[in-house]
């Protein structure tokens, strides 16, 4: 399978290491404590590029971890609970155009129009394309790391791989719109 490397580009105010060819960097030179619209409009550019952001030596309050996730859009608190809604298997990103699949083994438990049976081994092959290393990164956490990611175009998983290890997790998510 042929996969499409993120096409590098130059910003004024962060830095920008790639994690891999095609999702995830790790930003530095930038205090998320002081944002102002030049910086998040760079930040926002880094993140539709990368879809997966992290950065280091973050010290935000509760309050300014909020203040940074609203600088994106309005907020919303975050259903832990399985959505019935039908949404397409294929959404087409609304700022960049590209398309993802939308599917995860937690969400999507059937296909409109398939029977059990029939969309079964779709399901499967959609969920195992979207365990491949080609679309994955991996982050080494310390204390003030943060990541943002993009729920329309990337999926999340949490290794348990920390044992032992206290690990506190704040999460701000922004309203989205609607799949197409």
């Amino acid at each position: 399978m042929r996969v499409d490397a993120v096409q590098l580009k130059d910003y004024n105010r962060i830095g920008v290491e790639p994690l891999t060819g095609t999702i995830g960097a790790e930003i530095s030179g930038v205090d998320l404590r002081e944002l102002d619209e030049e910086l998040i409009a760079e930040l926002h550019d880094a993140w539709m590029d990368h879809k997966v952001l992290f950065f280091r030596d973050q010290d935000l309050t509760h309050a300014q971890h909020v203040a940074y996730g609203q600088a994106f859009g309005e907020l919303e608190v975050h259903p832990f609970v399985r959505n019935v809604e039908e949404h397409p298997i294929v959404r087409t990103h609304p700022v960049t155009g590209r398309k993802s699949l939308y599917v995860n083994r937690t969400f999507t438990l059937a296909i409109d129009g398939m029977s059990p049976e029939e969309c079964r081994d779709l399901r499967y092959l959609l969920y195992d394309q979207a365990s491949k290393p080609e679309f994955q990164c991996r982050f080494r956490w310390r204390p003030g790391s943060i990541a943002q990611w993009d729920n329309r175009c990337t999926q999340h998983y949490a290794v348990p791989d920390h044992g032992g290890h206290h690990r506190r997790m704040e999460r701000v998510t922004l309203i989205g719109d609607r799949p197409v």
